[in-house]
């Protein structure tokens, strides 16, 4: 396992090899003259790809356009596709690639269509998330070719460089180490030993009010001595079926809300079994995900789920993706309230979101639209609708909601809360079957159940069947936090037993509590719980739900635990692929500590309070999970010798000592292991 973890800037040209597309002939004249015998250097090339686009699908797929669509695919008079800005009075910047590339060589062609003032376009390497890096520069205006380090860093001049318009040309970049090489046409312009920037992505931009199209996008990674790397073949993808059957206990899962997650969040993420993030990421950071992408390179296991929100859009969204459903939206399928006006779904401090009508075909476009940008393209391998709740609160009043209240069927007259949620049930219903015929058969479909399910379930009830054998699974968010609001332990547990229970094959549960990182106590109780059933667990941090800080923290943090990976030869936690799901599978259903015969299930079926009083065991084939839920320390005997885990981030508790009973706190769990 140390070979994942030494050198990242070597690892990823193993991950990368198949993440390129294949060169397709363009109107444009290539570099290098094809013959009977392949060119060697050409075939260097080939074998040392990271990236290459030549626009002739009609997609700019692996491009990032920074200014949201100020560039687009576009056929020139001679049938070649070319990618041309719209013109702006900002500049038109776009990247692509990944953080972690190092020692590689990035070339385009392009040509100036519009000479604006200043004209000037850029190729970027070794671009940070604050576009700073190497540039190499044509500038119109000043008649020159550049090569600078930005912000403010070396720059070197060559002057008496006219460019034209209409002539293309071909701008490339070298870097290995602290070399940096910047040619036109294939004749060195720049050259310069610089230490600002080891690594980024690559990019390129035009200026303001200046036009540019842009063509046969190439990068190629390179060994230490300057010459094309050749990259490892991959091996066969898993299928996600044995993905899953891989999993293990604890199993986990990741979750990150941002557009754009920094290089150090995603290198790390590799270590989950599910890994959750916003759709954006199909467009922003699509080098990690797929079957050949970073993550799934290092962890062929890993599961990646796409996030969209069914129930909420932000009419003004910035994100690509997020504009693109919008855009896409009609009238009819907003939301309003009794006056007409949209009617506002979730206050995020500085804006309202606006809620979607699902009982509009709506839940057609949904998956439509998801299909066609995110699961498609192959880089996820399901879909997690962050609205999947049984009961709909926000016909209830809302302090401080500019509009309201709700009118689904736009006949004028408020809706009760039973009205507005048996309507809303119906359109998830519409769009999870649409979501079945639309996506291919073996997508994961995933959706938010909120904090106790949201059940619509009468106390007596034995099994929930508002969205039975539509979902792989529901995720339970902030797992056991909200008993100020009186939901505890029974309640959630029983919803996330009876949510289970109801889910189609392959099944994933998922839970996600709230932690801060040093909690120790508080995540043992969380994790036990949740290794009660088969969910796959995630601590992240609270985003502070009805206070200040809402909404500055979305759901970003994902904590290692000693609980998380345990090397077995010695007992003792370690971050590593191989020491997890340590547990293995589980042996028992979760019982009675006294009792074997006593299940948590029926206790929870029967709604029983007994389940809150009672100490509850489950086996798994290299250890234990005991809980308690009670008020009251409880004193269990284990029947046998077991040792706690050799902790590095918690050791005085986890002091890998055998014990044969142990003493649980109240609201406490904790994980053994077989001797």
């Amino acid at each position: 396992m140390k070979t994942r973890q030494l050198i990242f800037v070597i690892l990823f040209i193993s991950l990368l090899a198949s993440c390129a597309q294949k060169p397709a002939a363009t109107a444009v004249a290539p570099i290098y003259t094809a013959t009977a015998t392949l060119d060697p250097i050409i075939e260097a090339q080939n074998a040392g790809m990271l990236y290459s686009q030549d626009f002739e699908t009609g997609s700019d797929e692996g491009i990032y356009d920074f200014t949201k669509e100020n560039f687009e695919v576009v056929v020139d008079d001679s049938g070649n596709h070319i990618y041309c800005n719209k013109g702006s009075i900002f500049h038109s910047l776009a990247h692509f690639g990944a953080e972690s590339w190092t020692n590689y060589a990035v070339e385009i062609k392009f040509k100036f269509v519009h000479f604006g003032d200043p004209a000037t376009i850029d190729l970027f390497a070794r671009m940070d998330i604050r576009a700073n890096g190497y540039a190499g520069d044509i500038d119109q205006r000043f008649q020159t070719v550049s090569l600078r380090s930005n912000q403010g860093g070396k720059e070197l001049i060559t002057p008496s460089f006219l460019p034209v318009v209409e002539q293309w040309y071909t701008l490339r970049m070298e870097l290995v180490g602290n070399r940096i090489q910047f040619f036109v046409d294939n004749k060195l312009m720049g050259d310069m030993t610089d230490t600002n920037y080891s690594r980024g992505k690559a990019g390129f931009d035009v200026a303001p009010s200046t036009l540019a199209c842009v063509d046969d996008i190439r990068a190629w990674a390179l060994t230490d001595d300057g010459q094309i790397a050749r990259l490892p073949d991959k091996p066969e993808p898993r299928s996600l079926t044995d993905r899953l059957i891989s999993h293990k206990f604890p199993k986990l899962f990741y979750v990150s809300q941002d557009y754009n997650p920094a290089i150090e969040t995603l290198t790390s993420a590799y270590y989950y079994d599910i890994l959750l993030f916003d759709k954006e990421l199909t467009k922003s950071e699509w080098i990690f995900l797929g079957p050949a992408g970073m993550i799934r390179s290092q962890n062929p296991n890993a599961v990646l789920l796409a996030a969209h929100s069914n129930q909420e859009f932000v009419p003004d969204d910035g994100s690509l993706l997020g504009r693109g459903f919008v855009a896409g939206l009609k009238p009819e399928w907003v939301m309003q309230d009794i006056d007409g006006n949209p009617f506002p779904a979730f206050d995020y401090g500085k804006y309202w979101s606006t809620m979607l009508n699902l009982s509009t075909d709506v839940t057609t476009y949904l998956p439509q639209y998801l299909n066609e940008k995110v699961i498609s393209t192959g880089l996820f391998d399901g879909i997690f609708y962050d609205g999947t709740v049984e009961t709909w609160w926000q016909a209830d009043p809302t302090p401080g909601r500019p509009f309201g209240p709700v009118d689904f069927n736009r006949d004028g007259i408020a809706d009760t809360r039973a009205e507005l949620t048996a309507a809303m049930d119906t359109g998830v219903q519409k769009m999870l079957v649409e979501t079945r015929k639309e996506f291919p058969a073996d997508t994961l479909i995933t959706g938010n159940a909120g904090w106790n399910g949201s059940l619509l379930l009468a106390d007596d009830a034995k099994a929930d069947t508002v969205f039975a054998d539509l979902l792989n699974g529901r995720m339970i968010e902030g797992f056991l936090n909200w008993e100020q609001y009186d939901i505890d332990w029974l309640e959630t547990m029983r919803a996330y037993y009876l949510m289970q229970q109801v889910s189609v094959e392959p099944k994933t549960p998922l839970i996600m509590a709230y932690c801060s990182g040093n909690d120790y106590d508080h995540l043992r109780y969380v994790l036990a719980s949740s290794l009660m059933f088969d969910g796959y667990f995630n601590c992240t941090n609270d985003p502070g739900f009805f206070s200040n800080a809402y909404p500055s923290r979305s759901y970003t943090a994902n904590w290692w635990y000693d609980e998380y990976s345990v090397d077995l030869s010695t007992g003792k936690a370690v971050q590593s692929l191989d020491a997890k799901g340590y547990l293995g599978l589980p042996v028992t259903e979760a019982y009675n500590t006294n009792d074997q015969t006593d299940l948590l299930t029926a206790a929870l079926v029967d709604n029983s309070p007994k389940a809150l009083r009672l100490a509850w065991r489950r086996d798994f084939e290299h250890g234990i999970v005991l809980i308690n839920p009670s008020r009251t320390s409880k004193i269990i005997k284990l029947n046998g010798t077991y040792k706690k885990i050799l902790g590095t981030h918690d050791p005085q508790f986890n002091d890998g000592s055998e014990v044969t009973k142990i003493t649980l706190p109240p609201q406490s769990g904790v994980i053994l292991l077989n001797p």
